[in-house]
């Protein structure tokens, strides 16, 4: 029998890309450089600290990799309230599950404020 079931945030409870994805342009934007359709591949999936250093290896680029990941951040934080949205079928999965006794955790590489930020935003303070 299940007791308890950890959740992922990214991908699997919060659809973060398209806001990951334009904070990544964003950021290379700020220096000149817009990102190809190859870049955009490396992006999904992705911390921008794994992803940015990628893409300046890449395109042999002379960013500043601590330059471009702090203006991703910047950005990222900016479009996350109006571009992050609950991957469909979410709210009801864990409404379900929490319904039958399963406790909930989650594990994300995200920081601590993304993560208050979410449980706030969707109304899930009380669901882990």
């Amino acid at each position: 029998m299940v007791r308890g079931i950890i959740f992922d945030l990214d991908g699997v409870l919060l659809n973060s890309e398209p806001a990951n994805i334009a904070a990544g342009q964003s950021a290379f934007a700020v220096f000149g450089y817009t990102l190809s359709e190859n870049d955009h591949k490396l992006i999904p999936g992705r911390h921008s600290t794994d992803y940015i250093p990628a893409i300046i290896e890449r395109n042999n680029l002379s960013f500043s990799q601590n330059q471009v990941i702090a203006a991703c951040h910047q950005s990222y934080q900016a479009l996350w309230e109006k571009m992050v949205t609950l991957i469909p079928g979410a709210r009801e999965t864990l409404s379900n599950l929490k319904q039958k006794g399963i406790v909930l955790a989650l594990a994300t590489s995200s920081d601590n404020n993304f993560v208050a930020r979410f449980l706030e935003k969707f109304g899930f303070k009380d669901t882990f």
